[in-house]
């Protein structure tokens, strides 16, 4: 059965190109890469002595990254929907993305 005017499409049929839509999702994977290899090396700096400032302020930069990357993941997440490239490996990435975040929040607020 045909959808009708009054009856939208379950799936509506792949509009983004398909092309634009790996290139969203490579983006975004490459800076989510550099983002955990952010994390991991904020995790091993040490204070320097002036009151740990160089230590807040990397954390300050990579939290804005880390925000701005999860934009970008959203958006990456919507493309590869509409052209149905890689929506299971984009998905689990923004939501390890985000368990990232709230663990190192979490870490920070307890610790």
């Amino acid at each position: 059965m045909e959808p009708t005017q009054d009856q939208p499409a379950l799936h509506p049929a792949p509009t983004a190109s398909r092309p634009a839509a790996l290139l969203s999702v490579g983006a975004y994977l490459a800076l989510l890469a550099l983002l955990v290899w952010g994390m991991v090396y904020g995790l091993r700096i040490r204070c320097e002595g002036f009151g740990c400032m160089g230590v807040g302020l990397y954390w300050f930069v990579w939290a804005g990254l880390c925000a701005v990357t999860g934009l970008l993941g959203l958006w990456a997440r919507s493309r590869s929907l509409r052209a149905g490239v890689a929506v299971g490996l984009v998905r689990a990435a923004v939501w390890g993305q985000l368990l990232m975040a709230l663990g190192l929040l979490a870490w920070w607020w307890l610790g």
